[in-house]
């Protein structure tokens, strides 16, 4: 299970620019269950198996024009869209993890073009992941990580747009130590 929380409270523009007709407010949090079955088969030397990402998000947004109407005051708690990635491949050595899989979001979240904080996103998301992770001693202590996905998306159903492709990356660069009893992660993590 993961638990992500993300709040913003500046509009920029194309430059980075605040914007300061408008006062800005979000705040999202999202519990997102991920069920993962790794089967026996081997499939190019890698272990074989699925998962499920079901995820409930809140999000709460307002804007409104500095000095005057509130122009946007939107909140939701429900189902977003979920992920199923039918084709997992996971390959392990004595100094490294990988793995591949394809997936697609299938558009089951509750979406209106009308209501900001719709958890839905009202359409179709094919999903390419790629990853790995080095180790770099034998205690596997210290490792680097990153892990890439290419998305696709459809046409989105209310608004008759198609949204560009994604590629984005998640890296970290940890260091594991249990020699006094305690589990010590460093992690620098980075996203889209």
């Amino acid at each position: 299970m993961y638990n992500v929380f993300y709040t913003a409270d500046t509009l920029t523009d194309d430059n980075g620019d605040d914007i300061d007709a408008v006062d800005f407010d979000v705040s999202v949090f999202a519990n997102v269950h991920r069920f993962i079955w790794m089967s026996d088969l081997k499939i190019l030397g890698a272990d074989f198996g699925a998962n499920i990402i079901i995820p409930l998000i809140s999000t709460d947004i307002e804007v409104k024009a500095k000095g005057g109407p509130t122009l946007t005051d939107d909140s939701k708690f429900s189902l977003g869209d979920i992920c199923l990635e039918p084709f997992m491949l996971s390959w392990h050595g004595p100094q490294y993890d990988a793995a591949a899989g394809l997936g697609v979001y299938f558009p089951v979240g509750e979406y209106d073009k009308n209501e900001p904080a719709s958890p839905g996103k009202d359409m179709w998301t094919g999903m390419f992941t790629l990853g790995g992770t080095l180790y770099f001693d034998a205690e596997r202590s210290w490792s680097a990580s990153i892990l890439g996905r290419y998305e696709t998306h459809s046409e989105q159903g209310d608004r008759d747009v198609t949204y560009g492709d994604d590629l984005h990356f998640e890296w970290a660069w940890p260091k594991h130590s249990t020699s006094s009893g305690m589990l010590v992660w460093l992690v620098i993590p980075s996203g889209r």
